[in-house]
């Protein structure tokens, strides 16, 4: 009961959520297995915060949250009319993840967010640097492919790194960065930008182009309006 009534408690319950979070955010990018797990500790653990109901309201009202919930419903109601049984409820457990930010809007807090990107990168590199040496033939991949993957499956390991390269990206353009932090991000983009092309991703391939033209562009613009 001593337990309960101390996870109960606003500060600790949050905090202690936000580093499950942390952790939860490593393990998405490395172990699928783990990762399913962790998500239900986090859950059950919210459910004993006192005040849960705030929450929760202050988390439905949130604009992106009310986005994920309409897109999941839409989804749900589309799939409804299909024949295939099994691939709407494939299709609707693959989609339920736009109901966890319900979640983790409720839970994080701001100042976490330099914690949450750190692991991001730090994951991210573990990856890329898995993935290489799984080309060089020096490591094995989990999955049973040719595309030199390292702990995730395709789609997801080239959306990370879309996010990866995206972030660099707004760093070096937006904030007067020291010398170390830019030979940092702009390395990252390389070792990035050369794993997509060994993944052999067409569709990031093309999305990966867009960002770079889009950078661009916003670049020029800003430069242009700057005047």
């Amino acid at each position: 009961m001593l337990f309960i009534n101390k996870i109960r408690e606003e500060e600790l319950n949050i905090k202690v959520l936000n580093y499950l979070s942390l952790i939860y955010l490593f393990s998405l990018m490395t172990s699928y297995e783990v990762g399913s797990i962790l998500i239900y500790i986090i859950l059950v653990i919210f459910l004993f915060n006192e005040n849960l109901k705030k929450h929760l309201i202050n988390s439905i009202n949130n604009k992106f949250v009310q986005a994920c919930i309409l897109y999941f419903s839409i989804s749900v109601v589309w799939m409804l009319g299909t024949e295939d049984l099994s691939y709407a409820y494939a299709q609707i457990k693959i989609n339920k993840v736009f109901l966890y930010s319900i979640l983790f809007v409720a839970i994080l807090r701001k100042e976490y967010i330099n914690k949450f990107i750190y692991i991001f990168l730090f994951t991210l590199f573990i990856n890329i640097f898995w993935s290489y040496l799984i080309f060089f033939n020096l490591a094995s991949s989990p999955f049973l492919t040719t595309d030199n993957l390292p702990l995730l499956v395709k789609t997801d390991h080239s959306f990370f790194i879309l996010i990866g390269i995206a972030y660099s990206l707004f760093r070096i353009i937006n904030y007067n960065e020291k010398l170390l932090y830019k030979i940092i991000f702009i390395t990252l983009i390389v070792l990035e930008t050369i794993n997509i092309f060994i993944s052999n991703n067409k569709t990031i391939m093309i999305l990966y182009l867009i960002i770079i033209l889009f950078t661009l562009v916003y670049r020029s613009e800003e430069r242009r309006v700057g005047k």
